[in-house]
C-alpha cells in the first residue's frame, strides 16, 4: 500500500483556510432579531382593537403565537366564549412602555374595554395588560398576556 503523508504545516494551513471559509457562513445563518419599536406595539394593539370591535375572534387570535404560548388552546376557547358572551365592543388603549429583554419584547398598556351583552347593559373593564412577544422570523407575535382573565 502506498500512503501519502502531508507535512504537518500543510495540514494546519488547510484547516485554517477551511475555518476562515466556514466562519462567515455560520455568522450568516443566525437570524437577526429586529428591534421591537413603539410603532410595532401600536400596530399590534390597533389590530387587537380592530378585531375586538369587528367581533372577529380569529382576527384577534392571529396576533398570538399558538406554538409558543403556554395553554394556547384554553386561551383560544376563552376568547371564543368571550365573543359569544359579548358580541359588541368598544376599545381604548394607552401604550405605557415598550422594551426588549434578550430575545423577547415587552409592552405594557392601559387597556379599556366596553362590552355590551345581548341582554343589555354595557360593562366597562380597565386593566394594565402586559404582553410578552417573540419574533417568529417574519413578525412579532404575542406569546403571553397578563392578566388573561381580562378577556373573560
Amino acid at each position: 500500500m502506498l500512503f501519502f503523508r502531508m507535512p504537518t504545516m500543510a495540514i494546519r494551513t488547510c484547516l485554517a483556510v477551511l475555518l476562515i471559509l466556514l466562519i462567515p457562513a455560520a455568522a450568516q445563518s443566525k437570524p437577526v432579531l429586529p428591534a421591537f419599536t413603539e410603532e410595532d406595539a401600536v400596530r399590534i394593539l390597533d389590530n387587537l382593537s380592530q378585531a375586538l370591535e369587528a367581533n372577529d375572534p380569529d382576527g384577534l387570535l392571529k396576533a398570538f403565537d399558538r406554538d409558543q404560548m403556554p395553554n394556547y388552546d384554553s386561551f383560544r376557547d376563552q376568547i371564543f366564549n368571550f365573543f359569544v358572551a359579548y358580541p359588541e365592543f368598544l376599545t381604548h388603549y394607552h401604550l405605557r412602555q415598550v422594551a426588549m429583554e434578550e430575545n423577547r419584547a415587552l409592552m405594557l398598556t392601559d387597556f379599556e374595554l366596553q362590552e355590551r351583552s345581548p341582554q343589555g347593559q354595557p360593562v366597562r373593564k380597565q386593566a394594565q395588560l402586559r404582553f410578552l412577544l417573540r419574533w417568529n422570523g417574519k413578525q412579532w407575535k404575542i406569546v403571553d398576556l397578563n392578566p388573561r382573565a381580562f378577556f373573560s
